[in-house]
């Protein structure tokens, strides 16, 4: 039998797919967590998988229930709940399985809806979100202030009365594109296309740190009134069969302020 290019071609496919399947691969291996913890000192990190999580500075919760055509769709609904689990309000087709807010000064309060694909993971690993829903609601009668979405790898941080802060990986150099180093921008309700950058760091991929003895890296975003602290970990063993994520070097930046370089300490 003559074998051609598309035989040749399926063959290498099906080989390949037996490889993986074999080898468990892990297609997330490698790859940078997140972790945002806010001063409450709730967190939400990769394996975080709570139906509801709570709004920041309130005593509301944000909860995800699939929506009435989600087999279709793949669709979800966000509710807004009270102390006692009361749904106040309602919103349909734009709740994920990762959501957060915050509460601003005048009760109204900050919403990311986040989708990411990382396999075996609800969410919080670097290269894997592929897209966000920002929403400014009143939380007094559920009225949408204002509604937009966030891009691929656009993490979103906190928010400031209008300005939403992001993180973005730095991008490696191709041909004939410089590198790029990772940065904090905000974007701002009065022009929400325009990007303003508050902080480059002084990396592209990662600090110069050594992680040789963890089987992890994981950036830990600590946010606080009009403060940001950005901390690069590496999971290790630190005695008695024990592990921690062990701090390697931290960035102290102003959410007030508009930094143009920084090479952080720690």
């Amino acid at each position: 039998m003559k074998v051609t290019t598309v035989h040749y071609i399926v063959f290498l496919c099906c080989a390949a797919a037996v490889i993986l399947s074999l080898t468990g691969c892990n297609l997330t291996a490698g790859a940078t967590e997140y972790e945002i913890i806010y001063p409450s000192g709730y967190s939400r990190d990769c394996f975080t998988y709570d139906e509801k999580s709570p709004i920041e500075g309130s005593s509301c919760w944000l909860q995800w229930e699939e929506a009435d055509d989600h087999r279709k769709t793949y669709d979800y609904d966000m509710k807004i709940l009270d102390e006692n689990d009361s749904v106040l309000h309602i919103y349909p087709d734009v709740g994920r399985k990762a959501m957060r807010g915050s509460v601003q000064a005048d009760h109204t309060a900050w919403i990311c809806a986040e989708h990411w694909t990382a396999p075996h993971h609800n969410g919080y690993v670097e290269g894997w979100l592929k897209e966000s829903d920002l929403l400014w609601i009143d939380l007094s009668d559920g009225e949408i202030l204002f509604q937009d979405k966030a891009g691929e790898n656009e993490f979103y941080i906190t928010s400031i009365g209008t300005r939403c802060y992001f993180y973005l990986p730095g991008k490696e150099e191709s041909i004939r594109i410089p590198a790029e180093n990772a940065v904090i921008y905000y974007r701002d309700t009065s022009d929400w296309t325009q990007k303003h950058t508050v902080y480059t760091f002084d990396y592209v991929a990662e600090p110069d740190i050594d992680t040789s003895n963890g089987v992890s890296t994981r950036i830990r975003f600590y946010i606080s009134e009009n403060q940001l602290k950005v901390a690069w970990t590496s999971y290790e063993p630190v005695g008695n069969k024990n592990w921690e994520y062990l701090e390697k070097k931290a960035y102290e930046i102003s959410l007030i302020e508009n930094f143009k370089t920084g090479s952080g300490n720690g």
